[in-house]
């Protein structure tokens, strides 16, 4: 038996520049790969009061092995929800030791 979370990765390709001189990011429908999260954590749901929209917005966190395949442009799929890679994977160091144990990644989803 396979331990941990797997976590289903869709990385995008860049499109073309825009007027802005920027590059769009373009999502696949099918994951890129899998990928296995040693735990996930979910946390609480916010739900932040702007007019006209009725948004819930979670932030939980995947703590994988360091050698792990994510980036800060990724979109994830964890246990059937899909989420937003928030920022760089950040590495997971011992404050003691110095020791690298892996990466925390933060992720953002938003419904509505």
């Amino acid at each position: 038996m396979k331990r941990g979370v797997e976590v289903k990765v869709f990385r995008p390709t860049l499109g073309p520049l825009n007027n802005r001189n920027t590059r769009t990011r373009d999502y696949p429908t099918t994951p890129t790969h899998i990928v296995r999260a040693r735990n996930f954590a979910p946390v609480g749901q916010v739900e932040p009061s702007e007019p006209g929209r009725n948004a819930i917005i979670t932030a939980p966190m995947l703590y994988c092995g360091a050698s792990v395949d994510l980036n800060e442009y990724d979109r994830v799929e964890v246990l059937s929800q899909k989420y937003d890679v928030d920022g760089r994977p950040d590495p997971w160091v011992n404050a003691t030791t110095r020791h690298r144990h892996g990466v925390v990644v933060r992720l953002k989803g938003v419904n509505g």
